[in-house]
């Protein structure tokens, strides 16, 4: 949610409030702050954790402290995960790439390449997904 009284954390486009207006996806008199994931995202697009369990391993690398859960029911409405948190410990350049390179190494959904190919263990099959289709 977009507050825009918070200007420290908050930086964005002052047109999403008009376009979510325009197209009747929000109303200012509701009194509730603009959810901007709810209005603009269809939500998960080809897969139930394509988006969340993303965030999930930001957050389990930088504030593993927030002992978040990795499963949830929805991402789009059921907000599974904070808008952001503060990290446990300062983060760096490099730990910044890490996580972009993330492939959830050391848990249970590993999409980590092994000599045979993706890990065909992981309770998560996007990666094996994408690897059998474009491999052909």
């Amino acid at each position: 949610e977009i507050d825009p009284d918070d200007t420290e954390n908050f930086l964005y486009s002052k047109s999403v409030y008009r376009v979510a207006t325009e197209l009747g996806w929000w109303d200012a008199s509701d009194g509730n702050l603009l959810d901007f994931t709810a209005m603009y995202s269809d939500g998960e697009y080809s897969h139930k954790y394509y988006s969340g369990r993303r965030s999930w391993g930001v957050y389990k690398l930088f504030a593993p402290s927030l002992e978040l859960e990795a499963d949830y029911l929805e991402w789009r409405i059921s907000k599974p995960y904070p808008f952001a948190a503060k990290p446990d410990s300062k983060v760096s350049v490099a730990d910044v790439a890490k996580a972009m390179k993330s492939y959830y190494e050391g848990t249970e959904y590993s999409q980590a390449r092994e000599s045979s190919g993706l890990n065909l263990n992981s309770r998560s099959r996007v990666g094996w997904e994408l690897y059998s289709i474009c491999r052909y």
